[in-house]
């Protein structure tokens, strides 16, 4: 038996992470402080400083492709 929830799919698919903490990690570093670190944003919305590297790098990516 499968599950679907508001995650499946997508880049936040096996994060344990609320989808509120990374929608306020993706605001800081793309526009709120544009050119912060991801070390500094993992600080500031209390993640993993991994995960948010790992979740910003394939965000990067994605955006790169379209």
């Amino acid at each position: 038996m499968r599950s679907f929830n508001d995650k499946t799919g997508t880049l936040f698919h096996y994060s344990r992470t609320p989808l509120s903490r990374w929608f306020i990690a993706v605001y800081l570093f793309f526009v709120l402080w544009i050119g912060c670190s991801i070390r500094e944003t993992s600080i500031q919305v209390e993640i993993p400083y991994h995960s948010c590297y790992t979740f910003i790098r394939t965000l990067m990516e994605r955006i790169k492709e379209k």
